[in-house]
């Protein structure tokens, strides 16, 4: 049976890939290895939609939405502009 390596989910050390814990910093199956755990410690607090939105709209600035006018005038231009550089390479 080959003996694969892997990395630590807590240290991000390379272990051997049947190692029951690390031996580096001792985390194992119960402490951080499991899907259960391997969020523990970090302190992320729970939040609900709008204060998603919230924090979204402070960090980023307003959501942006598209004219359509100017995205009309964007999409001619880029025509033309593919046109031009097709009647320059045709001569």
């Amino acid at each position: 049976m080959k003996n694969t390596k892997k990395r630590c989910t807590y240290c991000g050390e390379e272990i051997s890939g049947n190692a029951k814990a690390c031996p580096h910093c001792g985390s194992d199956e119960q402490t951080g290895w499991s899907d259960k755990t391997y969020l523990d410690g970090i302190d992320i607090p729970e939040i609900d939609d709008e204060t998603y939105k919230d924090i979204l709209h402070s960090e980023f600035g307003a959501e942006k939405k598209i004219d359509k006018k100017n995205l009309i005038y964007v999409i001619a231009a880029l025509i033309l502009l593919i046109l031009f550089f097709i009647q320059i390479i045709s001569w």
